[in-house]
């Protein structure tokens, strides 16, 4: 059984992404704790809300729907949202107790993503 067949699709589709930075710094305890933050949301969509596909079968010049082979309608609906990313950062200053009174400090990383 040979089929020449041919699709059209019709799309609709609406995208969006939408971004925006806020950060602060603190200081704890005349300066041995540093607390940093970004909060960084990110809106991402994507909603595609009818997708559809008809397939044509060209049998002698003439466009028939036959699904027997392969020259079927069919539809595909997408939504997507992604949302929200936060990174706080703690940092504690110690001093070591050396012949060099080296400065050093321990980094903390936490993030949140939802």
């Amino acid at each position: 059984n040979n089929a020449l067949i041919s699709r059209d699709n019709l799309e609709y589709y609406q995208r969006s992404i939408t971004n925006f930075n806020l950060t602060g710094n603190h200081a704890f305890g005349k300066g041995k704790l540093d607390v940093s933050w970004i909060l960084s949301p990110s809106f991402v969509n994507v909603d595609e809300p009818d997708i559809r596909t008809t397939g044509f079968d060209n049998f002698d010049g003439i466009p028939l729907i036959r699904p027997a082979v392969g020259a079927e309608i069919s539809r595909i609906y997408r939504y997507l949202n992604e949302n929200l990313v936060t990174l706080i950062s703690v940092f504690r200053k110690y001093v070591i107790q050396s012949f060099f009174k080296q400065s050093n400090f321990i980094s903390f990383t936490l993030t949140l993503i939802s």
